[in-house]
């Protein structure tokens, strides 16, 4: 029988929130479910979980008389203007443990973040390194913790409205097409005989399938998002309540099993919606004569499917939540990158080194002890501890090209691109030898591409080559803009870098730097360097170059190259006078000087509006590519076998 109580929930579920939201009066939307099937409105107070819809008293009152109904878990509804919290349902002191009946909550597991009992504990985590009692990691919970909870739950709960009312708007307007579409066929075929009369019947036939086919799955979406906005509503004034009149161990477990709630629907709707996309139509309806009399038929309605961008809009906030000050923190730029630094101050110190794959060319850091690098033979990811440990890792997406990384303003947050693929990967959790990633969104962009970077802040995915720049602004589908890169010489992936208002790259022996909009911002030549091999930003968008520098040479078998006298070797203090390094010889009668090193690794440092040049790093190993880590003061060069780290200081 209680098989058949969640059978019949879930086949209604669909008809009854259609009858409560699409084609009924204003006002229907938070009736009672069960009883709109009974031809009748009642408002809705409460929400049954199991049958996933909303019930009024009477049929509240007929789940606590029904036995295979008994057992479901009731919440009254969170309106939007309730001022009062009185009848929210505040969770027990003792959290009972949904695994383990007769066993309540006791402890929390900072190394998986999750609530267990003794018994989960003891089976499931007793090797953990950070397992605490709830009373003691309660008092840790700082308020400002739980306001930014509160905060990130009303922005979800705006921008899962604004997108319903999108939804909502997008059926609204596909309807007005069909109408508009079939008026215009219908004008057209009155003028038509039998002919013409069975086409149309065969065109609407077909159409009105597409667009009911289309229709059902937005209607779907839309349900499912006002399921997931009420989630986020009920989760803000619970936690709200919560933090004002409870513990701190019933405002901490509610703010995790708030967010679990929250986490675990938007991977359900990932799922569910994974094309993430939405469609429009498109007709032709001025030439159904020539249709009809060549192809005996009118064409079908083309349905064009773009990006509506709803899950990985939804994606950028889950990151933001909190529990304790050191779970998600956000990377903060280090004082040494703060605005005014006079960037000519700045040196480098090698501090260490470590290995990594022999494959890698490129890599980032997603917080202070974890480095990911990029690998092209396979194309593949591979994570590293910052003591050169790697870390077993399986990848949750499939790459079938060459990937480039970016990593997120947020530690733990990941972005890989490869082709025309972007997708926002999140570290779920690590062990001591291990590591695990999930893929929270993707984004697929028109064209493959070389270099890619996400600007937070306002939204957008920029993608670069060594042919164009692309923007996709997210509101919430895509707008492109394109700007052309003409005469740019680029020879390999190493030689192109984007950072959000700028793009750079290698042209011949020059570094040329653009900005989105496609003016040249500053163009730079550095003397005698014969090849460049790769070059990066730093956060003050200073640009920093890895080449092989070319020293000049005045001796020949020993010789002057421009008297012919003998050269003799120099005393300890003598120095070249163009590069600063030791000579190895120089001619008394010319004075022409041999320097000692004839080919040399450097790395040059480029001022952010290119006014300056200098020699930053002297006599490296051999690089291939170059990389920052923001939060610990470190500039990374590796040649995908090895990483050399320098400290930077003033």
């Amino acid at each position: 029988m209680e098989e058949w109580a969640k059978h019949f929930a879930a086949n209604t579920l669909l008809n009854s929130l259609t009858k409560s939201t699409v084609g009924q009066p204003q006002g229907t939307c938070n009736m009672c479910a069960i009883c709109l099937r009974d031809d009748k409105q009642v408002k809705a107070e409460s929400w049954c979980h199991e049958c996933q819809e909303m019930i009024c008293e009477t049929c509240k009152g007929l789940h606590k008389i029904v036995v295979t109904l008994r057992k479901h878990k009731i919440t009254a509804l969170a309106l939007k203007n309730k001022t009062q919290s009185e009848d929210l349902q505040f969770p027990d002191m003792d959290e009972p443990c949904r695994s383990h009946a007769g066993k309540f909550m006791e402890v929390f597991c900072l190394d998986h973040e999750k609530l267990c009992c003794s018994v989960c504990f003891a089976t499931k985590h007793r090797h953990c390194k950070h397992v605490e009692a709830l009373e003691d990691i309660a008092k840790e919970m700082l308020k400002s913790n739980v306001d930014g909870n509160i905060e990130v739950l009303s922005k979800l709960a705006k921008v899962t409205q604004e997108t319903i009312d999108h939804k909502e708007q997008t059926i609204r307007e596909i309807n007005a097409k069909k109408e508009t579409i079939l008026t215009n066929v219908s004008t057209e075929i009155e003028n038509l005989k039998t002919k013409l009369d069975e086409c149309q019947q065969q065109f609407e036939k077909t159409f009105l399938k597409t667009h009911d086919e289309n229709e059902e799955k937005l209607v779907q979406c839309v349900l499912d998002l006002k399921r997931y906005l009420l989630t986020a509503e009920n989760g803000q004034a619970l936690l709200s309540a919560v933090q004002q009149k409870r513990s701190a161990k019933q405002t901490f477990v509610t703010a995790i099993k708030t967010i679990d709630d929250i986490e675990e629907q938007f991977q359900q709707f990932k799922a569910n919606y994974s094309d993430d996309e939405d469609n429009q139509y498109e007709h032709d309806h001025t030439t159904i004569l020539k249709q009809v009399c060549e192809k005996n038929k009118i064409n079908d309605v083309t349905e064009v499917a773009g990006p509506s961008g709803t899950i990985w809009k939804l994606s950028t906030h889950l990151p933001s939540f909190r529990v304790l000050e050191h779970v998600e923190q956000k990377k903060e730029i280090s004082t040494l990158f703060k605005k005014g630094m006079d960037a000519l101050s700045l040196k480098a110190e090698k501090t260490s080194n470590f290995s990594i794959s022999g494959s890698a060319h490129q890599g980032v850091f997603v917080d202070s002890q974890t480095v990911v690098t990029a690998c092209s033979s396979p194309p593949s990811l591979k994570i590293y501890n910052h003591n050169g440990t790697e870390l077993s890792c399986d990848s949750p997406i499939k790459l079938n090209g060459k990937p480039c990384l970016f990593s997120g303003s947020t530690q733990n947050v990941l972005y890989v691109g490869c082709l025309s693929s972007v997708y926002k990967l999140k570290i779920m959790n690590r062990e001591e030898n291990s590591i695990k990633l999930a893929c929270v969104a993707e984004m697929k962009v028109k064209e493959d591409f070389d270099v890619f970077c996400i600007d937070e802040e306002q939204n957008r995915i920029i993608v670069a080559s060594n042919e164009k720049i692309t923007v996709f602004n997210l509101s919430p589908i895509f707008e492109v803009q394109t700007t052309m890169i003409p005469n740019l010489e680029t020879r390999s992936l190493h030689s192109l870098c984007l950072k959000q208002d700028r793009f750079a790259a290698v042209s011949g022996h020059e570094v040329v730097c653009f900005s989105l909009s496609g003016q040249k911002l500053f163009q730079c030549q550095i003397p005698n360097v014969k090849n460049i091999r790769c070059l990066t930003f730093d956060p003050l968008m200073n640009v920093y170059v890895y080449s092989i520098y070319e020293a000049p040479s005045y001796m020949e078998n020993g010789c002057c190259i421009n008297c012919g006298h003998q050269f003799k070797e120099p005393d300890e203090y003598s120095y070249c006078t163009f590069c600063g390094y030791s000579l190895d010889s120089y001619c008394e009668r010319c004075f022409s000087y041999g320097c000692a090193y004839k080919d040399r690794r450097e790395v040059y440092q480029i001022i952010s509006d290119g006014s300056n040049v200098r020699l930053f790093i002297s006599d490296c190993l051999d690089g291939s590519f170059l990389f920052f880590s923001e939060h610990s003061k470190l500039l990374v060069l590796s040649d995908g076998t090895t990483c050399n780290e320098y400290k930077l200081k003033i």
